[in-house]
């Protein structure tokens, strides 16, 4: 069950205006002990224009192409960027970016190769 968040009239205005001076809403959301989304809650409520995610404003799709290529993973692009991976793959759709949901793994394929009588005693 959620709780209900309540906030005065004064503190809704003061979470508008730090969001339009430029912090995110996990930032805001900290100065007020709530958690980013219940801040984006607040601000889509109340009719606030939400920012993109800053850090891949300046991302090309060239440029995503070719980091996707280095890290392999959108993960890995991720934590570069510092932004969550639904924000990359967001970009990736949003661009027409094919992407493969990939991870990387090592795998000995010898692992049962080195079955001896002996291992299993």
């Amino acid at each position: 069950m959620k709780r209900k968040i309540v906030l005065s009239a004064e503190q809704v205005q003061e979470i508008i205006k730090l969001y339009q001076t430029g912090l995110t809403a996990k930032e805001v959301g900290k100065q007020f002990g709530y958690h980013g989304p219940v801040i984006t809650r607040i601000l889509k409520k109340n009719n606030v224009k939400l920012h993109k995610h800053r850090k891949l404003e300046d991302l090309t799709v060239e440029k995503a192409i070719e980091m996707y290529d280095e890290f392999e993973t959108l993960d890995a692009m991720a934590k570069e960027l510092k932004v969550s991976v639904e924000a990359i793959r967001q970009f990736f759709i949003k661009n027409n970016i094919s992407y493969e949901l990939r991870q990387k793994h090592t795998c000995d394929h010898d692992f049962f190769g080195r079955d001896t009588e002996e291992a299993f005693y």
